[in-house]
């Protein structure tokens, strides 16, 4: 019987969060100190969403 060789394995990707959808949130750094983080292709999805619901009067 031959061996049949490992196929190599796909990475993985983390798990998605809370914090990935959401456009603004704040976390601590390593350093004890606040960080604010702007999400901004989910700002810019809002922005859009926005846009498109004004331009089409919903």
């Amino acid at each position: 019987m031959a061996l049949r060789q490992k196929k190599d394995s796909m990475e993985r990707f983390a798990p998605l969060s809370l914090s990935d959808f959401l456009p603004v949130f704040s976390y601590r750094g390593r350093d004890g100190v606040s960080y604010l983080w702007v999400n901004w292709p989910v700002v810019v999805a809002l922005a859009v969403g926005v846009a498109l619901g004004r331009w089409l009067g919903v």
